[in-house]
């Protein structure tokens, strides 16, 4: 087997992996410099994706003649993921007009299956703004709209939707659906503006 990480042949005794998925983590924690990321896998030329949680450990390594690592750094994969902001907010928004209009007109059942939906999306979000917090890889006291920093809008984004949560626990859906379109709509547009803000100071 040949192994390459970016382009440069890569020297390992693969023969003590017993599948792909050790010899991934391996590279992973052994050949990566810490300001890099593997963003893709190609075996024998074509890109491996996972068709089900582990299947990379029942894939046996003497199938494979080539193994390629492709890598970038954390300020190249902040920069594309915020790239994507104005559109993911955007669909987020859509979706979330959506639910508000259906728990006016008292179809509950299909506006929460709209917003279980959204709340997933909404839980991404989440998770994509705290993996960049963690990065360190953009200047966040550089960062700021109309005097909110960037812990200021993190903290109203989780109130307010736990507040949601428990609104649509308690079935007050008109409640609800102000929240969604008055208090949950604005905010996230203010990280889009935020997080743009954020990409033009990265840059």
């Amino acid at each position: 087997m040949k192994i390459y990480i970016d382009s440069a042949p890569l020297d390992i005794e693969y023969e003590k992996f017993s599948n792909l998925e050790d010899l991934i983590y391996h590279v992973m924690s052994s050949h990566t410099a810490g300001d890099k990321l593997i963003v893709e896998v190609k075996v024998n030329d074509k890109t491996f994706s996972e068709r089900w949680p582990g299947e990379a450990k029942i894939i046996p390594l003497d199938k494979i003649v080539k193994l390629e690592f492709i890598t970038a750094s954390l300020e190249e994969i902040a920069s594309t993921m915020l790239a994507d902001i104005p559109a993911q907010v955007e669909s987020i928004n859509k979706g979330l007009l959506e639910a508000a209009e259906l728990y006016r007109v008292a179809d509950e059942q299909e506006a929460n299956l709209n917003f279980i939906k959204i709340v997933t999306s909404l839980r991404d979000f989440v998770n994509f703004v705290t993996q960049l917090k963690n990065a360190n890889v953009i200047p966040w006291e550089k960062v700021e709209i109309k005097g909110m920093d960037i812990d200021t809008y993190y903290d109203r984004l989780i109130k307010l939707i736990d507040e949601m949560l428990d609104v649509q626990e308690d079935e007050d859906w008109i409640l609800l659906a102000d929240l969604i379109e008055y208090e949950l709509v604005p905010i996230m547009n203010k990280w889009r503006e935020f997080l743009m803000e954020a990409r033009e100071v990265m840059e």
